[in-house]
């Protein structure tokens, strides 16, 4: 199992679900961090203090004391081998136990009232012996104590105290318990050194001074906890508001409602910026609609101008269809029926404008209406139309915008089809008897480039019984797989061949869904236009 997973089931599902709850714990997270730091100075802080205010009065005390007694008789009793049988020890400990007694008892000099302090609760005298590391208790506060020997050599600040008064910068413990200390040297007369006067404060003071930190810690870190949830709440509630609109909008524009505008809390800050950037979305995207809907119709009108059914030809067979591979395109296909005396033609034409879309879909529109207009004033003059159409490109499209098209006269009774090609993909003529192919070639420019071209009709196309003449667009042909291997024009005769038995719409159809398949997308690259027409029996 990942660390992520394992990670993922300590978690809370709300937690895992709620951006503010991440929020909230990382806030409140960074805030305890900070608030055990608090607690922890604040602790040390007023541990320091307890203990400067301790080493304050000891020292005080101890100075006191040694100045207090007197050097002379510290000295004799140095050399007295039980001390508590010299009168000279009972009145240095008498004047030791009056000033300890001073001090646990001092009066509150306001309320008069006596305070209890049991900081000092030991003192004692320590005499120089033979052995400089090794101290003897010349007078004790503890009576029982007195003549013992004593090593100082473990306490570095003790030995310090032989030369000037000094406190322990931290509790010490040896065989009489845990306690801070502070020394001073007596003097005698001479002002020699004979001996340290020593000052012990309580265990039990200690035990107060620890459980005081403590307490004062804990308050310390409650309340600084308290901030930090508090402060945790507030800033991602804060932080969020503008998060909780945004997050409304979008369910909002999710709902299809591209009126929503969210409107930002003026902080300037990121979250402003992008509810900004949110609303020009949500902008674009109603724009976009507005478009697509626009798209939409135009493609509406488009698709309404091409055929809706093929004609009924007796002897033939009419299909035609368009794949465009956007809302709207530049192919184009029609049938139109020409105007004659006694008897039936057909004008048929495919056309492709440059690129597709709505510009291509537009100059297609133009198009179309001056071809089908010439187309029933020349008749059967494929050339003059060819002209015509020429002309009005030129004229009304942009630069670079050109036509290719496919323009035939089918004469019903004769069986013939007049043909000019202007720069389109050639025309694939399947001769049913021989089952031999003709391409009906490009011979001539695109309509649009260049005004005084003419274009030739091709040789006339007589149709026998079984014939099939497929028009279509570059669409087909140039289909593309993944190699990039063309579909071609081979591919649409192996279609061809295969389908020559099948009806005009059948033909149509396979040729389509083959080119498609070659390519593999759902959606053909370019617009793709076919024409099938089949000669069938004599009527």
């Amino acid at each position: 199992m990942s660390s992520r997973s394992i990670l993922s089931r300590l978690i809370p599902g709300f937690i895992r679900r709620s951006f503010r709850a991440k929020l909230f714990v990382a806030f409140l997270v960074l805030g305890a961090a900070a608030t055990v730091q608090f607690a922890h100075f604040t602790g040390q802080l007023f541990w320091r203090q307890q203990l400067v205010q301790a080493q304050s009065l000891m020292y005080a005390t101890v100075v006191l004391m040694a100045e207090a007694l007197d050097g002379e008789a510290i000295k004799a009793l140095g050399d007295v081998e039980d001390v508590r049988t010299d009168p000279r020890f009972e009145t240095a400990r008498t004047k030791m136990v009056s000033m300890r007694d001073a001090v646990v008892n001092a009066i509150d000099q306001e309320t008069g009232e006596t305070i209890a302090d049991e900081t000092v609760v030991d003192l004692y005298v320590l005499g120089r012996t033979e052995d400089p590391g090794v101290g003897r208790l010349t007078v004790t506060y503890r009576e029982e104590e007195a003549g013992q020997l004593y090593d100082m050599s473990r306490f570095p600040t003790m030995m310090k105290a032989w030369e000037m008064p000094a406190v322990e910068d931290k509790p010490v413990t040896d065989e009489y318990g845990t306690a801070l200390s502070a020394y001073a040297p007596i003097r005698d007369s001479s002002g020699n050194v004979v001996a340290i006067a020593g000052v012990d404060s309580a265990a039990a003071y200690f035990n107060m001074m620890i459980l005081a930190t403590v307490i004062n810690s804990t308050a310390a870190f409650i309340l600084g906890a308290l901030i930090s949830l508090l402060f945790a709440w507030a800033l991602s509630r804060v932080m969020l508001r503008s998060f909780a609109r945004l997050s409304v909008g979008m369910e909002q524009v999710g709902q299809g409602n591209l009126a929503c505008q969210v409107e930002g809390l003026a902080t300037g800050d990121d979250f402003d910026r992008l509810i900004a950037r949110f609303n020009e979305m949500v902008r674009g995207l109603r724009d976009r609609e507005a478009i697509k809907q626009d798209l939409a119709q135009a493609a509406t009108i488009q698709t309404s101008l091409l055929p809706h059914a093929a004609p009924q030809v007796p002897g033939f067979e009419f299909a035609g269809g368009i794949k465009y591979c956007q809302e709207t395109g530049g192919d184009y296909f029609d049938y139109i029926a020409l105007p004659a005396e006694g008897q039936q033609r057909w004008g048929v034409v495919v056309g492709d404008v440059t690129g597709h879309g709505v510009a291509s879909a537009l100059l297609m529109c133009s198009s179309r209406a001056v071809l089908r207009g010439t187309a029933r004033t020349v008749g059967d003059d494929v050339s003059s139309l060819m002209q015509a159409v020429n002309a009005h490109l030129v004229h009304e499209s942009p630069d670079n915008a050109f036509m290719t098209t496919f323009y035939g006269v089918l004469d019903v009774a004769e069986r013939r089809l007049t043909w000019s090609n202007a720069g389109h993909e050639p025309a694939i003529l399947l001769r049913r008897a021989t089952g031999m192919v003709e391409h009906l070639g490009a011979g001539d420019l695109p309509l649009g480039i260049e005004l005084d071209r003419q274009f030739d009709a091709g040789t006339t196309v007589r149709f026998e019984e079984g014939d099939v003449l497929v028009i279509g667009t570059d669409g087909i042909s140039q289909a593309r797989n993944q190699k990039g291997d063309f579909f071609g024009f081979d591919g649409m005769e192996d279609v061809l061949r295969d389908h020559q038995d099948a009806s005009a719409t059948e033909i149509k159809d396979a040729i389509l869904q083959a080119a498609q398949l070659h390519e593999g997308r759902t959606v053909l690259e370019d617009d793709a236009t076919l024409v099938v027409i089949k000669c069938g029996a004599p009527s």
